[in-house]
């Protein structure tokens, strides 16, 4: 089995090649922003009340809370839809969490935590819906 580092660069390679057959070959010359880690997870929460100011106020101050508790976290944004109305553009959720892990270990580590599971456990009467998008850096 290959390890950890290796597959990563794999990974990598693989996905610079991949740009290049798309096309993509001219954005190499340019340095990317990183957001601080190779996995990036995206939560979308519809919440039951959204307009529940004491309700949303709890659910902020124990997400905060949750990932300032949790190390392997590498960076995090908590934000509200920026009300940009396009067609293209879902502003019907009421919160957005990113989240950014050096790796997909890290991520794992998160998701079986005690403290993301107490999170779940003592918000999840405030929201009706949750949508997750899980990504790697290419």
């Amino acid at each position: 089995m290959m390890d950890a580092s290796k597959r990563r660069t794999f990974l990598k390679k693989s996905a610079l090649g991949f740009t290049g057959w798309l096309g993509l070959s001219s954005f190499s010359g340019k340095q990317q922003k990183s957001l601080g880690g190779d996995f990036v997870h995206t939560v979308y929460f519809w919440m039951k009340a959204p307009k529940n100011a004491e309700a949303n106020a709890q659910f902020s101050r124990n997400l905060r809370a949750f990932l300032d508790a949790v190390a392997v976290i590498k960076s995090y944004h908590i934000g509200l839809p920026a009300n940009t109305p396009r067609d293209v553009v879902d502003n019907s959720y009421t919160f957005a969490l990113i989240v950014t892990f050096e790796n997909r270990e890290a991520h794992d580590v998160y998701q079986e935590h005690e403290i993301h599971k107490q999170f779940i456990a003592d918000t999840q009467h405030l929201w009706t819906r949750v949508q997750i998008y899980d990504s790697i850096s290419i």
